[in-house]
């Protein structure tokens, strides 16, 4: 999709930046250039990608234009991060536990737009920036001018939109 077309753009010039003064990038990822799985297994970095969206294949393509700039000294980190949820400053209510949570709270019922079967995997927002933290303080060596993809999320996070619903229900009394 076009719309994303400058995202990529934007971050394969400040990439470039980076390389240019040996300055450490970190690319902010995605678990979503997965897409749909038929498998029960947990997925790994080395899993085949199916991006499902403009959004996500825009986060496969940086992934690529960041391997294609790649050397023996600079090596961007990409993380690809599960669904980031929790209050922050600018809280987002599109990623479906805020969403969820913001029903209960403000109208003390829940609706889904399925059956909630649909396995999700999410990650905290304290987590998430435990992650970057860890990250801008890593140092690895020889990396052979590789891209590092690390997949951000814990598997007990890894859970059904119906489940999530019910764990919210228990936590905001009166929830319908």
């Amino acid at each position: 999709e076009k719309v994303y077309d400058p995202t990529r753009s934007y971050t394969l010039r400040i990439a470039k930046i980076c390389k240019k003064f040996n300055v450490k990038f970190i690319f902010a990822s995605s678990c979503s250039v997965y897409g749909a799985s038929e498998t029960n297994r947990f997925l790994n970095e080395n899993s085949e990608t199916n991006p499902q969206t403009g959004y996500s294949l825009n986060k496969l393509q940086i992934e690529e234009d960041l391997r294609s700039i790649a050397s023996k000294n600079f090596f961007p980190i990409c993380l690809r991060f599960a669904t980031i949820f929790g209050v922050s400053s600018r809280i987002r209510f599109d990623v479906v536990i805020n969403m969820l949570v913001g029903m209960a709270l403000t109208q003390g019922e829940i609706k889904l737009n399925s059956n909630g079967e649909a396995w999700r995997p999410h990650l905290y927002i304290e987590d998430a920036c435990a992650a970057i933290l860890h990250f801008i303080e890593y140092e690895k060596k020889n990396r052979n001018g590789k891209v590092s993809i690390i997949n951000i999320g814990r598997n007990d996070n890894n859970i059904k939109i119906i489940d999530v619903a019910k764990i919210i229900q228990e936590l905001v009394p009166g929830t319908k």
